[in-house]
């Protein structure tokens, strides 16, 4: 089994999943891309000084607040073992 990745390259990792799954996506009422949100959260997650877990954890939300079985998405099932469990729970906490 593959060995969870550092903090710093977890939140990495999730910002590059999200990315890809909410690839030209915006949203309708204001036209911003998706993206945008994420990237306004990781400044506020950051200028507080949080967890980089939680901030692991932020990138990683959309897929546990749209998929029904988000480990499961094709996406995200090949890199579960790189994020610790910590990372996944409070990604479904989000």
């Amino acid at each position: 089994m593959q060995k969870a990745l550092p903090p710093q390259e977890q939140i990495q990792l999730a910002y590059q999943l999200v990315a890809d799954y909410w690839r030209g996506q915006y949203a309708q009422r204001s036209g911003l891309d998706y993206l945008k949100h994420i990237d306004d959260g990781l400044k506020i997650l950051e200028a507080i000084d949080a967890d980089p877990l939680a901030s692991a954890a932020f990138c990683l939300h959309p897929f546990y607040q749209l998929e029904e079985n988000a480990n499961l998405h094709p996406l995200i099932q090949p890199h579960l073992t790189s994020f610790y469990l910590e990372t996944i729970a409070y990604a479904h906490e989000y």
